[in-house]
C-alpha cells in the first residue's frame, strides 16, 4: 500500500477532511512527539493522531 493510500485510510477512519499537506504536517508533529519511543507501531500512531485531532472520544 502506498503512503498516500495509508494517509487516505487514516483520514477516513478518523473522520478527517484534511489536505495532504495538513495531514503530512500532523504526521511530522506526531513523529516529533514519538521521538525516542522504541516501538512506533500502527496502533500507537493511530492513537496519537486521534489524540492530536481530538478524536479519542470517538473510539471510547
Amino acid at each position: 500500500m502506498a503512503d498516500t493510500d495509508w494517509g487516505e485510510d487514516v483520514k477516513k477512519k478518523l473522520g478527517l477532511s484534511l489536505s495532504d499537506d495538513e495531514f503530512h504536517g500532523a504526521i511530522a508533529t506526531i513523529g516529533e512527539k514519538l521521538k525516542g519511543v522504541g516501538s512506533k507501531n500502527r496502533v500507537t500512531v493511530y492513537d496519537t493522531l486521534a489524540d492530536h485531532f481530538g478524536k479519542l472520544s470517538d473510539f471510547a
